[in-house]
């Protein structure tokens, strides 16, 4: 609401308000929308365990095979997939096969994707996975702190400076 209310009155604003810059300059970035286009997933959306705490690996292929349908073009949102709250955990081995279907479906995964985690080894399989998808031309990377993942997918770099 604010934002709209500036846009007319910023020239007054320029000629009553000479000597404090600071104050007219910044009305602009008051005024731009922010475009920020996220779908976060949740681990409990796609990890489905066994009794035995074995992640079942089809099921898992198949909400990324349902998620690539859904986010392709022109939909490309960035991808925060939040592994924090899971039960089981994905092996290398798993986690190059889900990779594997991201690449098979390259244009529905143009965008960022961030995967969030807690330390240890979910974490390592996390950063494993960033790595392997890097490799083959994705912008994919893994974090622990929830406000380091958003700033990652809300700025213009590839990679982040220190997950």
């Amino acid at each position: 609401m604010l934002r709209n209310c500036l846009t007319p009155i910023t020239p007054f604003l320029i000629k009553s308000f000479p000597y404090f810059p600071w104050l007219v300059n910044s009305l602009p970035q008051w005024r731009k929308p922010m475009d920020l286009n996220i779908r976060i997933i949740h681990a409990r959306d796609f990890l489905k365990t066994t009794p035995t705490l074995e992640v079942d690996l089809e099921t898992s292929k198949q909400f990324f095979l349902e998620l690539a349908r859904e986010n392709s073009a022109p939909r490309q949102y960035d991808l925060l997939i939040d592994l924090r709250y899971t039960i089981g955990h994905l092996s290398f081995s798993d986690t190059v096969e889900v990779v594997k279907v991201v690449i098979e479906h390259r244009d529905s995964f143009r965008s960022k994707v961030a995967i969030l985690t807690t330390p240890g080894v979910k974490f390592e399989n996390a950063q494993f996975a960033a790595l392997y998808a890097n490799n083959r031309g994705f912008q994919v990377a893994a974090f622990t702190n929830f406000e380091e993942t958003m700033n990652w997918l809300m700025s213009s770099t590839k990679s982040p400076e220190s997950a």
